[in-house]
C-alpha cells in the first residue's frame, strides 16, 4: 500500500529503510531473518519476497507502491516485486549486477502494478520506476527519499488516490530530515515515528491504512545493524536492534 523510503549515504556505508503502510488485517504479517546470506523482513503468510534486505556483499533492496495500481487480466500484483528483489540480494555481488538482474526478472513477468524500488550500496542508490513495459531510472549519490508517486513518470500520478497524502508525507520526511539531520540508524526513529497535526502528513501512520512494521538497515564497515518494529504501530513501542557481520551472512547460505 502507501509506504515511505529512503537511502542515505554516511561516512563509513549506507543507511536503506522503510516504513510499510498496509491495511489493518495485514498488521501482524511481518517476520525479520538472517537466511541465505543477507537479512531481510519479509511475510509470515509467505515464504516468498521481502520488503527489505541486505545481502552479505552489501547490496540493498527496498520497495513502495507506485501510482498505478490496476491489474490486468492475466498478469501478476504487487508482490512478485519485492519476490524479485528478494531472488535479486540471494545472487548479486555488486550494485550493476543487482540492477540488471531486477530489469531481467521483470521483463520475465506480467506485473500490472506499478513500483518504486530502490538499490543500492554504500556509494550509490538507484531509483527503478516500473509501470508495464516501462522502465525509468535515476542514480543518487547522497540521498533519496520516496513514498508513492512517480518522479521519472509523473504523467501517472493521476491515478494515485492518495497522491494528496503522499506528496504530503514525502515534503513533511524532507524536512524533518533537514532539521534532525540524522548520522547513523538510530537516529532516522524519530522521523517515521513522527506525527502531524495534519493526519496526511504522518510518516507513522494510523487509520485505515496503517503503519505495520518499520525497519532501518545501516552497513557501517563490515556489520549490519538493524533496526526494527514489526507487527505494531512502532510509535507504540521500542524498536528492536539486531546486530549482524558480512562473514556472519556467509555462514547463512
Amino acid at each position: 500500500m502507501d509506504c515511505t523510503i529512503g537511502w542515505i549515504r554516511t561516512k563509513n556505508g549506507y543507511i536503506i529503510f522503510k516504513n510499510r503502510d498496509t491495511k489493518k488485517e495485514f498488521l501482524t504479517d511481518n517476520l525479520f531473518q538472517k537466511t541465505e546470506g543477507l537479512v531481510k523482513i519479509g511475510y509470515k503468510s509467505e515464504r516468498k519476497g521481502c520488503w527489505i534486505g541486505i545481502n552479505r556483499y552489501g547490496i540493498g533492496f527496498t520497495s513502495a507502491k507506485g501510482p498505478y495500481r490496476e491489474v490486468p487480466a492475466g498478469y501478476f500484483s504487487w508482490k512478485k516485486f519485492n519476490e524479485i528483489g528478494e531472488k535479486v540480494l540471494k545472487r548479486a555481488k555488486s550494485l550493476d549486477e543487482a540492477i540488471g538482474l531486477f530489469i531481467k526478472n521483470y521483463k520475465k513477468q506480467k506485473i500490472g502494478d506499478s513500483a518504486n524500488i530502490l538499490l543500492s550500496d554504500k556509494n550509490h542508490a538507484y531509483l527503478l520506476e516500473f509501470w508495464l513495459e516501462n522502465i525509468k531510472i535515476k542514480k543518487y549519490s547522497r540521498f533519496i527519499f520516496k513514498t508513492n508517486h512517480f518522479e521519472l513518470m509523473g504523467r501517472l500520478n493521476q491515478n494515485l488516490k492518495s497522491l494528496n497524502s503522499s506528496t504530503k508525507r514525502l515534503k513533511k520526511f524532507r524536512e524533518l530530515f533537514r532539521y534532525h539531520k540524522p548520522k547513523r540508524a538510530e537516529d532516522l526513529i524519530p522521523l517515521l515515528t513522527h506525527h502531524s497535526r495534519n493526519a496526511e502528513e504522518n510518516i507513522c501512520r494510523h487509520g485505515r491504512v496503517m503503519t505495520v512494521g518499520s525497519a532501518i538497515f545501516e552497513v557501517k564497515n563490515n556489520a549490519i545493524i538493524c533496526y526494527y518494529s514489526l507487527n505494531r504501530s512502532p510509535c507504540k513501542g521500542k524498536y528492536n536492534k539486531d546486530i549482524c557481520f558480512s562473514e556472519t551472512l556467509s555462514t547463512l547460505s
